[in-house]
């Protein structure tokens, strides 16, 4: 067992939780020097070396003052893991890796900042800036443990004054940071403001450039295979069409397939759209004579619009066809048809029975018993009693369709 000074005794665990502060803050040393080296922060810095060295030496000498309960508070605040005493050592080593890189092309000013000199390591100086508003995070929370009612005094002077160097730091880490982002920026536009094409007074002149060309060929080429996948579909489901109302399942599924596809030809043709520009361009007939890239997009659009209406009212004409044949044929309900939404129809097969009666209803025709059946499947439905639901409906359909 150890002991701090006075007649506080602590334990081993205890000991080495001061060790590891102490290193801490030697460490946090080693990190002030190598920022006021650093050419990225060294102006800003320098003149504060003294005094975070000062404050530093004076922290490290209340660590073998702290007692067990202060320890305790370090040790519950930081946890059991190690990454916290590493803090201060990548702190250092971030700083000593940011260099000033100058960049291949100057601009005087960015949108607040002046970028005649300015450090263009944005990487290094983000690293730089996190560890050490890690380093701040850490003496803040362990700053934010400390009782108001105890006297902690090594323990909060320690923590202030890590929390005081390391932010100091961090603040003087971002705005380096915030300057190169924002010379960076500048830089890039006028690199990209540059490769513009101008006429004779200056001013840009709009042009295509040959990425944007390619790129819009290569949505042309996939736009034009996604048409004759759908075209294969569509042939396919037409001429299986006997079967399809036999097997609600499989048509369901390909039709979701067609909409699948047809969706994404939707989203490829929007994406042409947005980047070809010149949105009320009309493309002559056919295709292959169309004037502006942009007609080609619009014309290919309308076209894909009625394919995903076509698409959805086949879904809807295919659902109805296999519910009304289960129906007339008075056969056990098919488990889809007597579950409810989102996992079945039932829902769908009361508005289809309800209509047909209603329909019946008004050509003059007899439809028997079939609005107390109606009102008795509802009634089933709300009770969710699915099975009975979806025979009171079966028997209204076939009242009223008899």
């Amino acid at each position: 067992v150890g002991s701090s000074a006075g007649a506080d005794t602590t334990t081993p665990a205890q000991e080495a939780v001061r060790t590891a502060v102490g290193n801490y803050l030697q460490n946090l040393q080693a990190a002030v020097v190598a920022a006021s080296q650093n050419p990225a922060t060294k102006a800003a810095i320098t003149p504060q070396v003294p005094d975070f060295l000062a404050q530093l030496a004076n922290a490290e000498l209340q660590v073998p003052n702290l007692t067990a309960g202060e320890l305790d508070l370090v040790a519950g605040a930081v946890g059991a893991g190690a990454t916290w005493k590493q803090q201060p050592v990548i702190l250092q080593q971030d700083l000593s890796g940011i260099a000033v890189t100058s960049p291949a092309l100057k601009t005087a000013f960015g949108v607040l900042s002046d970028c005649s000199s300015f450090n263009s390591d944005a990487r290094g100086l983000f690293y730089g800036y996190w560890a050490a508003a890690q380093i701040a995070s850490v003496a803040n929370a362990v700053a934010s443990g400390i009782p108001s009612a105890v006297d902690f005094v090594a323990l909060t002077i320690i923590a202030g004054v890590a929390f005081g160097v390391a932010n100091g730091i961090a603040i003087e880490l971002q705005k380096e940071l915030s300057i190169t982002l924002d010379c960076n920026a500048a830089i890039s536009n006028a690199a990209l403001s540059a490769a513009f094409p101008r006429d004779g007074g200056g001013n840009v002149i709009p042009a295509s450039s040959q990425e944007s060309v390619n790129h819009l060929a290569d949505l042309s080429a996939q736009i034009e295979n996604t048409l004759t996948t759908i075209q294969n579909d569509i042939a396919t489901i037409t001429t299986t069409l006997t079967t399809v109302t036999g097997k609600l399942a499989t048509a369901q599924g390909t039709s979701n397939n067609i909409q699948s596809v047809a969706t994404d030809l939707q989203s490829r043709t929007d994406d042409l759209l947005n980047q070809v520009g010149g949105a009320l361009d009309v493309a002559s007939y056919p295709l292959s004579g169309f004037n502006t890239a942009n007609g080609l997009a619009n014309a290919i659009n309308a076209r894909e619009d009625t394919i995903l209406a076509n698409t959805a009212a086949f879904q809807a004409l295919s659902l109805q066809m296999e519910i009304e044949s289960t129906l007339s044929q008075g056969a056990p309900a098919v488990a889809l048809l007597e579950e409810p939404a989102p996992s079945g129809y039932l829902q769908t097969v009361r508005d289809i029975v309800t209509t047909t009666t209603n329909n019946e209803l008004a050509a003059g025709q007899t439809i028997g018993q079939s609005k107390a059946d109606i009102a008795a499947g509802n009634a089933a439905l709300a009770a969710h009693q699915y099975n009975t639901a979806y025979l009171d409906y079966q028997a209204a359909y076939n009242q009223a369709t008899k």
